[in-house]
């Protein structure tokens, strides 16, 4: 590619600019060659430093995004009906759009005709605007409501997230939250009692939000077939 598009440049002289980073760099590399204890002492001063920082560095590889939007995740049992779903969807937006910070609500049940997500008619998904000029305080104040909103309706389990983050965790990890411990074996029941034995314990950590319990639907195979992992349960932890 070079020869195709450089075979016909001729030479010209470099910019001033970069003749005087050059100079610059020349420079600096000539004082730091005639004082090398003074340069050895001056790295491992800024290593010295750094090392003093790591404790006051943040745990996450991505921060908490502030977006003015949040997605509600909301899971009832399986079977429930879209009208049972819709239901309570109407139940939640009301409670959702009390909150003045809250403008706008959107449900969406179950699966889209062609759409992406493969959900039954048990799960659903809410998208809340907030109002403009919120402030990032406000916003942590709406989360921690709605979560504790949500922990108010027995029988579902929610979730919430950013728009953002729940969809760059989903690339990365197919999950949306940032703890996931999975459990895996042959026998379903015992599958589902360890996952809820994980989930009680992990729910009675300080720190934790949104503890889930999920399982795929049970296939009954042979286990030559389909391994032991045929049918993992799933904790998640946000």
């Amino acid at each position: 590619m070079a020869l195709v598009f450089l075979g016909r440049a001729k030479p010209h002289a470099e910019p001033a600019w970069v003749c005087g980073l050059k100079a610059l760099h020349r420079d600096w590399l000539l004082f730091f060659a005639r004082w090398p204890g003074l340069t050895i002492v001056g790295a491992l001063a800024l290593v010295a430093g750094a090392c003093c920082l790591v404790p006051y560095f943040g745990g996450e590889l991505l921060p908490e995004f502030r977006e003015g939007h949040f997605v509600v995740g909301v899971k009832s049992r399986p079977g429930v009906s879209i009208e049972e779903s819709l239901r309570i969807g109407n139940q939640l937006s009301d409670r959702m759009l009390a909150n003045p910070h809250i403008a706008t609500v959107e449900q969406q049940v179950g699966r889209a005709e062609a759409g992406e997500d493969t959900w039954g008619p048990n799960q659903s998904e809410f998208h809340i605007e907030l109002n403009r000029g919120t402030t990032p305080e406000e916003e942590v104040a709406t989360q921690t409501a709605l979560r504790a909103m949500l922990e108010e309706f027995p029988g579902i389990q929610s979730e919430v997230m950013t728009f953002l983050g729940d969809r760059i965790s989903e690339s990365i990890s197919g999950e949306t939250s940032m703890v996931v411990v999975n459990v895996f074996g042959e026998d379903l029941d015992q599958l589902d009692n360890t996952a809820r034995k994980i989930a009680a314990r992990l729910s009675a950590t300080t720190g934790n939000a949104d503890v889930q319990v999920k399982r795929r639907p049970g296939r009954r195979c042979s286990p030559c077939i389909c391994g032991p992992s045929a049918s993992p349960s799933s904790v998640s932890v946000r």
